[in-house]
């Protein structure tokens, strides 16, 4: 996906959510995913120590964890650790590949991954595994999406939406004027790259047919050939 002729939408939150970086001693994170956090309205703390890590997740409540697979990558017992330190509900676990050679288990940001591609998935992962720390009304031309009631705004009238339909609308309200295609879209709402352009057309007509019955309004238009955009109006 191309994003040269889009513009990241920063994020107004009234309470900054919090990242913690377990990173390498000898690698300092990214620029890209820096800056990207910084949109995101997101509070970075960092730690190089596996035990300074858990310690932090217990006492400081982090809504975001992002390491370093090369730190993480031989742990098999690491996301369990974290499973049981952590005292929230939930903290979805970000991982990051510093190396340049392939990688052995996937990883959705790397050293290649642009500022804009890193505030998608920042922000794409606290949707769908944490959207409580999300704390921001966002508005893109006519439509405002309130993230923390879960409400699609247009004009005077609401429209109740699911945590699907958040996971779905949220990717329009990162960036203006932007047209995702399917396979993206599948990334950013489902974590799922291998859905077929069947599914996300489905799940994209429950959506827009969710929000058409209470707004009177289809709020994404299908662009042909490409995928969908947010209706200009």
């Amino acid at each position: 996906m191309l994003w040269d002729k889009t513009h990241i939408l920063p994020v107004d939150a009234s309470d900054q959510a919090r990242a913690l970086l377990f990173w390498c001693a000898l690698d300092h994170p990214p620029a890209a995913i820096s800056r990207a956090c910084d949109l995101a309205a997101i509070d970075i703390m960092h730690t190089t120590e596996l035990a300074a890590c858990l310690a932090i997740i217990a006492r400081r409540k982090p809504d975001l964890l992002v390491h370093d697979l090369a730190l993480t990558a031989d742990n098999p017992d690491f996301a369990a650790s974290v499973v049981r330190h952590r005292s929230t509900a939930s903290l979805p676990l970000l991982a990051y590949h510093c190396g340049t050679e392939p990688q052995i288990t996937p990883a959705p940001l790397t050293r290649q991954t642009s500022e804009t591609d890193a505030f998608l998935t920042i922000r794409s992962f606290l949707r769908r595994d944490r959207p409580v720390a999300l704390n921001s009304s966002r508005q893109n031309g006519v439509f405002i999406l309130d993230e923390v009631r879960f409400t699609l705004g247009y004009g005077d009238a609401l429209a109740k939406i699911s945590k699907a339909d958040l996971c779905m609308l949220g990717p329009f309200f990162d960036l203006a004027d932007v047209v995702f295609d399917r396979p993206t879209l599948a990334r950013l709402a489902l974590s799922a790259t291998g859905a077929t352009t069947w599914s996300i057309d489905r799940l994209i007509s429950r959506t827009r047919r969710n929000v058409r019955t209470q707004l009177g309004i289809d709020p994404l238009r299908s662009v042909r050939g490409i995928g969908y955009a947010l209706a200009a109006d």
